[in-house]
């Protein structure tokens, strides 16, 4: 089998997406698309077309369930197609391509017998199965029975499957275990069969223990009264323990209190404020001790200064001459130098005058030529270069045109004369038409021979069918709505008959388990059970002998009294065993002889029933024979004696409509294409001859029109190409011809502008006394003379106007300097230089910082000054504050001595802390006081001798605790005989065991089952892996030691097994023949070794089938270039259909550059 396309009409996020596979039956096709393209999605509607879509789907996001179609066109090696279309539904959901209901069976001939679960299993690989048989490979440590069947199976994991079964099935049992399943059921059940023999007591034993349930209540009401008294004594004397020392402190700080009532209560927050009055008292007082001598240390500084009272005042002055000092200093070193370079460049001056022949007159700026005519000299000198160059360019543009114009008059007679192809270039299109009509005369013949193969196979596979076309045509079928209503009437049918089959299959089960049953009971039956006369003469009997004993009455002879109690004791224990056994015996037959009859009225009942769906089931027969032979007769009349079931005949008259239809389609599209064959001879004919006419080629017998037609249009292009040519060579001849004439006219122009130029260059000379017509190279020199003239003027002018600026500045300068002597009244002039003025202002401005500098600390100390005195008087104000407070709280302490307030704040102190202690211990007293009040409690425990309490109280505790221990062994006692009674009262006490032991014995018969069914799953599976061992190792081996290698790229060149410790394990071979195990190798090997042996497998158990495709999702994840390219190829040339899908492009890549494009195909998303 293999995919010809695959149709997503509606599924998944896919809406008539066709995947064309190509006709191809073997190789490799590539399904390629980008994350979130949709492999997944593509890989699960291959399954769902193939077994039908699953209850539920996640591919129903945004088609409805009823609107899912899958479509595909599948091919096999018999050379059979089948174009059908699955639809999600619970029934007819395989559709032809016109939506009708096809046969499931149809599928049979392409699946060779595989269902969903096998189909995934074997031929269907992704990159985590892969994984994990890789795993399987590393954990199963190469054995080779496990390896094999795995990769044969498609099972990943079997050892693993096996040891949870050993695992499980010791968990259920083990034969000396204790905590397993079956062992504890085990257990359980001996336990109840255990207590429900020890229930069985006598009558005696029960009197015995009410009599001791009667005595023990009894005991048990005294000592709860004794428990209470001693209960409340312990709490008198557990008061009495504990608040006795507390009323002892409660009385020695009440006498505290009264010998404290005279001092006064000051407070904690008036005793804080007069410690910290105090320490602001000293703080104040060392504070104005500091301050007083800070002032006296600054009025003796502020005497000690002096100050130059006139420069400060002229600081203005004196700071605006200083800037300027360092300008004067840069102007003084700058004008030697300035002078220096006036002095040169005069010079220069000199000397250039004489070589531009000024000698005789002094050096003068207007004797030399001015800038624009030098800038015209400039131009003139520029400009000429360029037209001579531009002459000479237009002398070579000649020569070139001239030569031109030769080989175009040469072309143009080469090419000979014109030749007319107007009319035939008017029906070229027309041919073209024809050349089409004629490929859709090939087309209608292709489409006619299609749709008669077409025909003739679907009537080769039309059902029962032996006949010709023309006798299909002839017969009258019924119609598909007749079929329709045969094969629903057939299935309803069927349908009750198989539901009354099956009804009356579980009847006769039900009767025949019945009956069996009823035989079982009827056995068990056995003799014939008590009567109620013998069950109430048993317990007369009985009841006659209690009375006796209790009246101490002897039922007869002379016995002592001891032998008389035992023969009474006896007799007693038979009669009432008989008794009890005699009415349970009745009441046991008495249930059971009433289930024998509801038994036998349900057997009777069923008997009914089961003849009701005889009748019933003869009756839908006998419907079926009858519609089966109308439906004989039905197609007798056809000529088919022996048609199939309606079922087997669905879809046959749509079927031969469609033949119906294919045979005339084919006979209409033949005689379509022999119309268009005989106008287009005609049509051909007359082309030729006037292609003739004109020295065309002729046509040339069997050759398609679209090869003639082509070479008469190389024909007509190769003339229309000459004629094209002639044109242009003419035209360029022409252009040539003008633009010769506008160069000749351009050359005169050029000439004329150069004489031009030689006049002006002359003209511009004469004045300065130089000979007309010297050439402008020689004049380059003269012209450079003269403009370095101009340019040392403007210079020479530049220095002198910066020498009359410093100039300018030194007489500002030493103005001001003038001015500033007189502000500072200097008594000796300074002498005229600039130096001498610049020292002296530097002078100057020194002692004018010192001055500043000693104003500006003489001012920081005043105001220190200033700040000393305010906190002098504040330090004064604070210290006034202070004594006035003090004075108050002397008055509230009662003394103004510093030490007797000392004292009195201790004294204040300990009575607060007296007070407190008085209402903590109160506190305490009524805390543990169990509700009394205060009061209560002192009169308690007033008369009570507080020493001797704690003795009196744990003499008291010894005393509860053995009447404590007394009342919980009577509560015990109490408890056991109330259990045993509840036990011999209780009636539902052995009905309660009786189905604790069904219970027990289904769950343990459950379990017992379940490991029976472990133990045979673990030997049918170890048999068929050694089966399958035995079977396929060697031909396996071998086809997986190819793939091996050709998967490791020569990597390792052999497969081969061996034994240790009587196990068979895989080792693989290297290229030196180094042998490596299966934990030696990476998990990428590991991996590869499982693909190979997948591929071993595949190819042994499907040899003589045909093949199924191989479904693989991106299985080489993590296989390097190398391999992957080796993987590939030996995909590709496995002899069957493998469509790989993936979204990595390399993989592309890898194929393209390394494999044969026809081994391969690429289908995108």
């Amino acid at each position: 089998m293999h995919f010809i396309s695959l149709h997503l009409m509606a599924y998944g996020h896919f809406t008539d997406k066709m995947i064309d596979l190509g006709p191809r039956t073997s190789g490799l096709w590539f399904v390629h698309g980008l994350n979130e393209a949709g492999k997944s999605t593509a890989l699960a509607a291959i399954t769902d077309f193939l077994f039908g879509f699953e209850k539920t789907t996640p591919y129903d996001f945004k088609h409805d369930k009823p609107f899912l179609r899958v479509g595909a066109t599948l091919g096999n090696d018999r050379g059979e197609r089948l174009t059908a279309i699955r639809r999600k539904g619970i029934k007819d959901t395989l559709l032809d391509a016109q939506q009708a209901p096809l046969d499931p069976g149809v599928l049979l001939p392409f699946l060779e017998g595989l269902d969903r679960k096998r189909f995934e299993l074997f031929y269907g690989l992704n990159h985590e199965r892969l994984q994990r048989g890789g795993e399987a490979v590393l954990h199963d440590d190469g054995d080779v029975g496990t390896l094999l069947f795995a990769a044969g199976s498609g099972m990943t994991g079997v050892r693993g499957v096996m040891e949870r079964i050993r695992q499980e099935a010791e968990a259920i049992y083990k034969p000396r275990g204790k905590t397993q399943k079956i062992n504890q059921l085990h257990h359980r059940l001996q336990e109840v069969y255990r207590e429900q023999r020890q229930r069985s007591l006598s009558r005696e034993q029960w009197l015995g223990y009410r009599q001791a349930r009667e005595r023990l209540q009894e005991q048990i009401a005294a000592k709860g009264e004794q428990l209470k008294v001693l209960r409340q004594r312990e709490g008198q004397l557990r008061r009495i323990v504990t608040i006795g020392p507390m009323l002892v402190r409660l009385a020695h700080h009440r006498t505290r209190q009264e010998e404290l009532a005279a001092v006064p209560s000051l407070g904690t927050a008036l005793m804080k404020e007069r410690a910290a009055l105090m320490t602001q008292w000293g703080l104040t007082g060392r504070d104005l001790e500091l301050h007083r001598t800070q002032l006296n240390a600054l009025e003796a500084q502020i005497g000690q200064m002096t100050v130059e009272e006139t420069l400060p005042a002229a600081a203005s002055q004196i700071n605006a001459m200083y800037r300027e000092v360092q300008g004067m200093r840069e102007t003084e070193r700058q004008l030697p130098a300035l002078e220096a370079k006036l002095t040169g460049l005069n010079r220069r001056q000199t000397e250039l005058w004489d070589q531009v022949g000024g000698r005789a007159v002094p050096v003068e700026e207007r004797g030399l030529p001015d800038p624009t005519r030098l800038a015209h000299l400039d131009k003139l000198k520029e400009l000429r270069p360029t037209l001579l160059g531009k002459l000479e360019e237009r002398r070579q543009r000649i020569h070139a045109l001239q030569t031109e114009a030769h080989e175009r008059q040469g072309e143009i007679q080469s090419l000979g004369a014109e030749v007319d192809i107007g009319p035939f270039r008017e029906r070229l299109p027309w041919l073209r038409q024809w050349v089409q009509r004629d490929g859709e005369a090939g087309i209608a013949f292709s489409h006619a021979r299609n749709a008669q193969k077409q025909a003739e196979e679907r009537l080769s596979r039309l059902p029962l069918w032996r006949g010709t076309v023309a006798e299909l045509a002839a017969c009258r079928p019924p119609t598909d709505d007749m079929i329709e209503r045969f094969i629903r009437t057939h299935r309803q049918q069927g349908e009750e008959r198989h539901r009354i089959e099956k009804d009356l299959e579980q009847l006769r089960v039900e009767l025949q388990q019945r009956r069996e049953r009823l035989v079982q009971w009827r056995r068990e039956l056995g003799e014939d059970p008590p009567t109620d006369a013998a069950v109430r003469e048993a317990r007369m009997r009985r009841d006659e002998l209690w009375r006796r004993i209790r009246h101490h009455g002897l039922p007869g002879g002379d016995l002592t009294a001891g032998d008389a109690h035992a023969a009474l004791g006896e007799a007693l224990s038979l009669l009432m065993a008989r008794a009890d056994h005699l009415a349970d015996g009745r009441l046991r037959e008495a249930g059971r002889l009433a289930r024998l009859q509801q038994l036998e009225a349900e057997l009777q009942e069923g008997g009914e029933k089961e003849q009701r769906l005889v009748a019933q089931l003869a009756s839908v027969t006998a419907g079926m024979e009858q519609q089966m032979a109308s439906w004989n007769a039905l197609w007798r009349a056809v000529g088919m004696m022996h048609p199939g079931t309606p079922s087997e005949m669905k879809g046959w008259p749509t079927m031969r409509s469609e033949i119906l239809s294919l045979a005339a389609e084919a006979e209409a599209r033949h005689e379509t294409g022999m119309a268009i064959r005989r106008e287009l001879s005609a049509v051909v004919m007359e082309a030729q001859a006037l292609v003739s006419s004109l020295g065309g080629p002729g046509g040339v017998a069997g050759e398609p029109l679209a090869v003639t037609v082509s070479r008469w249009e190389d024909f007509f292009n190769q003339c229309a190409t000459r004629i094209e040519r002639r044109v242009m060579a003419e035209r360029r001849l022409s252009e040539i011809e003008r633009e010769l004439q506008d160069n000749a006219r351009e050359v005169e122009e050029y000439r004329r502008q150069l004489l031009e130029h030689e006049e002006r260059w002359n003209t511009l000379l004469r004045p300065f006394r130089h000979e007309a017509g010297m050439e402008v190279e020689a004049s380059s020199e003269f012209l450079g003379l003269f403009r370095e003239l101009r340019e040392g003027f403007g210079q020479r002018e530049e220095l002198l106007q910066r020498i009359r600026e410093i100039e300018r500045q030194r007489n500002t300068f030493m103005a001001g300097v003038r001015e500033l002597e007189r502000i500072l009244k200097v008594r000796e002039p300074l002498a005229e230089h600039v130096g001498d003025a610049l020292n002296w202002l530097e002078a100057i401005k020194g002692r004018l910082d010192q001055a500043l500098e000693v104003t500006r600390q003489r001012r920081d100390l005043l105001k220190r000054r200033d700040e000393l005195m305010q906190k002098e008087q504040e330090c004064l104000v604070a210290r006034n504050t202070i004594s006035q407070r003090l004075e108050e709280i002397r008055q509230r302490y009662g003394t103004s001595d510093l030490d007797a307030m000392e004292v009195v704040e201790e004294q204040a102190k300990l009575k607060e802390e007296t007070a407190r202690k008085i209402i903590e211990c109160e506190g305490e007293i009524l805390g543990s006081a169990e509700g009394r009040s205060l009061a209560a409690v002192m009169v308690e425990i007033g008369g009570e001798d507080v020493a001797s309490a704690g003795e009196s109280l744990e003499a008291l505790r010894v005393e509860l605790d053995g009447l404590t221990g007394e009342l919980r062994s009577l509560d015990q006692a109490l408890g056991g005989v109330l259990k045993e009674l509840e036990s011999l009262a209780g009636g539902d006490t052995a009905a309660r065991l009786r189905q604790e032991m069904d219970e027990v014995g289904n769950d343990l018969l459950r379990h017992a089952l379940h490991y029976v069914h472990l133990g045979v799953a673990e030997t049918l599976l170890q048999q068929v892996i050694l089966r399958f061992q035995e079977q396929n190792q060697d031909p396996v081996l071998r086809g997986a030691a190819g793939f091996f290698r050709e998967l490791t790229s020569g990597s390792f060149v052999d497969l081969r097994m061996d034994e240790e410790d009587s196990r068979p394990f895989f080792y693989g071979v290297r290229v030196g023949g180094e042998k490596v195990r299966v934990e030696g190798m990476s998990a990428g090997t590991r991996d590869q070794l499982f693909l190979a042996l997948r591929l071993g497998a595949m190819s042994v158990l499907n040899a003589g089938r045909q093949p199924i495709p191989l479904i693989l999702d991106d299985l080489l994840i993590h296989f390097d270039d190398r391999r992957a390219v080796a993987a590939l190829k030996l995909l590709a040339g496995l002899g069957r259909q493998v469509i790989y899908f993936t979204h990595h492009p390399h993989l592309l890549e890898l194929a393209s550059g390394n494999m044969d494009a026809n081994s391969f195909a690429v289908c995108e998303l």
